[in-house]
Parts: structure tokens; sequence; C-alpha cells
């Protein structure tokens, strides 16, 4: 049976419920990265990822979690921004800076959001629309 999930220990609070935050999740084990970003308490993403790693998902993150064991795996702010285009720049940057493109990270792809039509587009099309509408 598997380990009961705990909660993410740092939680802080309002501090980390209405920021958006780009945050990193490390493997102890290997030292590979995953970079995301949420909108949400950061506590509450990190029990999303917790709980994916028993569904039957195919992605080398979840795989490693369920590898090597929940506990192995910590997960850190880096930054909290007052927008959301903002944090999504600086989750582009930072999966850069840190190399986390698989198979050196954990991360599949850089820059794939969501746009106001909801469908997939890369992170420079993005900017592309964004700047546009600042004219």
């Amino acid at each position: 049976m598997p380990k009961r999930i705990r909660r993410y220990p740092n939680d802080e609070g309002d501090a980390m419920r209405k920021n958006f935050v780009v945050y990193k999740i490390t493997n102890h084990a290997t030292g590979m990265l995953y970079i995301g970003s949420t909108e949400h308490q950061l506590s509450k993403r990190w029990l999303q990822h917790c709980r994916e790693t028993y569904r039957a998902n195919q992605k080398p993150l979840y795989q490693d979690m369920l590898k090597y064991g929940i506990e192995h795996f910590s997960i850190e702010p880096l930054a909290f921004y007052a927008t959301h285009f903002e944090m999504r720049q600086q989750e582009y940057r930072a999966i850069l800076h840190h190399d986390t493109l698989w198979p050196h990270g954990y991360n599949a792809v850089v820059g794939r959001i969501r746009t106001e039509k909801r469908e997939r587009t890369s992170f420079k099309t993005y900017l592309e629309q964004a700047s546009r509408l600042e004219r």
C-alpha cells in the first residue's frame, strides 16, 4: 500500500496563496530537476504531483517518483510573481537556466502554455500575442 501523502511542510499561508509561483522539484537520488508553475498554493500543487505518481502516468517525473519514492523528492519555490504573464515568462527562463529538458531533467517541453483561446501554443507565439496587445 502506498505511503500517505504528506502536505508540503513549509507552506507560508497567504504568501503562497495569492501569488503566481515558479517552483522546482528535485530528485535527491539522481539530482534531476523539474521546473513548474502554479497559481495555487504550492502545497496543493505538490499533492497533485504526488497523486499523479499513483496513476498510470508515463511521464518520467512520475515514474521516478514511484521508483525512488516520494520521500526522495522535494519542492521549493524559486520566485513569486504578480501576473500570470511574468510567471510563465520566468518559468520558461528557469527551464532553460536549469537545463531541465529531458533527458537532462523532467521537463518535456519549454514554454507550452494556454492562451486566451485555451489552445496549446509555443511560448514564442504567446509573447508575440502579448506584445501586440500591449501596443
